[in-house]
């Protein structure tokens, strides 16, 4: 019996108002095709822009536009009143957007007007861009402009932006929005470079005229405490007994060899190829910056190149099947595996700080710096532009430097 009452109680009734409608999708769009709607799945508003729309935004990575029409139709079937209307579409790739309008006059006449086709959609814009970088097989590029255009879609909830829109006074509520959900000074610079980059490329094209709209927006990297161990924390990684576990053994190679190679970065180790090896020099292009390196070929690291040397693959090192280094999602999941590996090696040496692959490159410029290597000469070792990266890079040696010279002054009274 009380069962009875709930339903009668929640009950859509037949021919409903525009706000009844809103009410009831809140209420009963918690599953779409039988699957929970989580909480972050979903969210709604009213039209930010001023007009008589209300807008529900739904995930369209977990829900398709087709299940959440038919969801919808489903529970609004038959009960449309005269004055409003729903309509159903996808947004960007991001969102499936369910609108609700006023159709009478007074709605009418506030609704958004489209942008003039002149105009260039700056998300289709980013979508344009991240589908070249598919096809000259650039990924890092296009995750980071992925993951930046998720991010954007977010702050302005699914609507989306004309190239003029992009003004110093938005660009900086983007950079306040980053910063209110966590995100640290360098991180919201890294995104504002991105977004930057893109828009240069629009202004490039003459899709619009330079604004200047990241005139009031951080840009730049603060120096922060790298992570780079000491040469006995080496030791205690090349002298641990590790043959009975393949894949810690590969990963400390892997460590090592980076090391050897003057911090060389593991998408450099993958992608080397046998033919990057001549005249006892290897010579290679950086994959993120096409920079070529040369380096004197060593006794060390023809240690690890007879241990994973495979006579019919391509790469020079075989620490991975070519399969893994040539799909990218392969290549992240092998990454992340050798990070765990070392994580693990890590806390078997007895080093406090999370051990990655990332920390070999910093460990070869702070030992260098220690052997009284000049600033310069580090800075061409890694492949640096400039001497201001390197100088990131040895940040925390300095520090640690200062720390010492004020226990030696305190050690005095």
């Amino acid at each position: 019996m009380m069962q009875e009452q709930n339903k009668r109680k929640y009950a859509c009734p037949n021919s409903i108002g525009r706000k009844t409608a809103i009410i009831y999708l809140r209420n009963y769009l918690t599953e779409i095709n039988g699957r929970q709607v989580e909480k972050g799945d979903m969210f709604s508003e009213k039209d930010p822009f001023g007009g008589n729309d209300y807008i529900f935004y739904i995930n369209a990575d977990k829900f398709t536009l087709e299940e959440v029409r038919n969801r919808v139709s489903f529970l609004l079937k038959g009960k449309i009143a005269i004055g409003w209307e729903v309509r159903i579409e996808k947004l960007m790739k991001v969102f499936v957007r369910v609108i609700i309008s006023d159709t009478t006059r007074k709605g009418q006449k506030k609704r958004l007007l489209p942008y003039p086709q002149s105009n260039k959609s700056f998300f289709s814009f980013i979508m344009d861009e991240t589908n070249y970088l598919m096809t000259i097989q650039k990924w890092a590029s296009r995750k980071s402009r992925i993951r930046v255009f998720h991010s954007l879609a977010r702050f302005t909830k699914g609507n989306d932006l004309a190239l003029s829109d992009i003004t110093c006074k938005l660009m900086k509520q983007y950079e306040f929005f980053l910063q209110k959900n966590g995100m640290v000074k360098n991180s919201t610079s890294a995104y504002m470079r991105v977004l930057k980059a893109l828009y240069n490329k629009a202004v490039k094209q003459r899709l619009v005229k330079d604004a200047m709209p990241f005139d009031d927006v951080y840009l730049g990297v603060d120096k922060t405490v790298k992570r780079a161990i000491t040469v006995e924390d080496l030791r205690r990684i090349k002298e641990l007994d590790l043959t009975r576990n393949a894949d810690l053994e590969q990963a400390r190679d892997i460590f090592l060899f980076s090391f050897y190679t003057r911090g060389m970065s593991f998408v450099d180790i993958m992608h080397l190829k046998k033919t990057d090896l001549k005249c006892d020099c290897l010579q290679y292009h950086r994959q993120k910056t096409g920079q070529l390196i040369v380096i004197k070929w060593e006794a060390k690291m023809q240690n690890i190149l007879d241990k994973y040397e495979n006579s019919r693959s391509k790469y020079l090192l075989s620490f991975f099947p070519a399969v893994v280094v040539e799909n990218y999602a392969s290549y992240q999941s092998a990454l992340g595996k050798t990070n765990r590996a070392l994580h693990t090696i890590g806390k078997m040496a007895g080093i406090k700080e999370p051990l990655t692959t990332y920390v070999a490159r910093h460990t070869w410029a702070s030992v260098a710096h220690d052997a009284d290597i000049p600033i310069a000469v580090i800075s061409g070792c890694m492949g640096h532009k400039d001497e201001q990266t390197t100088q990131i890079y040895l940040s925390s040696l300095n520090i640690a430097k200062l720390h010492e010279a004020n226990r030696k002054v305190i050690e005095l009274l």
